[in-house]
């Protein structure tokens, strides 16, 4: 399934940092950074519930202080079956472990716990996960590697999770689609 994000119209860049996108509401915690609402991912968000069709959070989620309550409030925030797009490092990257200010580790399979088959139905909100992707080289990677080298490790969710816990030299990011159920 193709996402055309140029036909949804409320679209929200959570934790924008350095990478303001047209055509998005951007929100920072930074006030050095370029964004049209400056806000703390740890409170609540400043938007009325079921606002956006489409949020897109790219390496902020691991630096909050409660990751459970962020995703609810973008829950929130999304409309039904609206799509939430994030970009995480991977539990096993270098980045992940380096870096102090990262709280929380990421996986194959960390959203499932809000999902309609999840064990537990403790948690307020529910998505369907329409998509997981390892990626072993990061986007932005100076070392250039192939594309298909992301697409080898991504052939099925059996096969993830094999790769996941026997490749040895880990994961740059994890990449997840959300559609938000109501």
């Amino acid at each position: 399934m193709l996402l055309n994000i140029n036909k949804m119209v409320n679209k929200l860049n959570l934790g924008s940092g350095g990478d303001y996108r047209e055509g998005f509401v951007n929100l920072d915690i930074n006030k050095n950074e370029r964004a049209e609402v400056y806000a703390d991912m740890n409170k609540k968000l400043p938007f009325p519930d079921s606002h956006f069709d489409f949020i897109y959070i790219d390496n902020a989620l691991e630096h909050v202080d409660d990751v459970i309550f962020t995703i609810n409030e973008m829950h929130r925030i999304c409309k039904p079956h609206g799509i939430i797009v994030v970009y995480v490092p991977h539990f096993s990257s270098i980045n992940n472990l380096k870096i102090l200010t990262h709280k929380f580790s990421f996986g194959i399979d960390s959203f499932g716990i809000f999902t309609k088959n999840a064990v537990s139905k403790s948690f307020p909100c529910l998505f369907e996960v329409t998509r997981e992707k390892l990626i072993y080289s990061h986007r932005n990677s100076r070392f250039g590697f192939p594309p298909f080298i992301n697409w080898f490790f991504n052939f099925n969710k059996y096969w993830q999770v094999f790769c996941e816990r026997y490749f040895l030299f880990g994961f740059d990011e994890i990449y997840y689609r959300l559609k938000v159920i109501k």
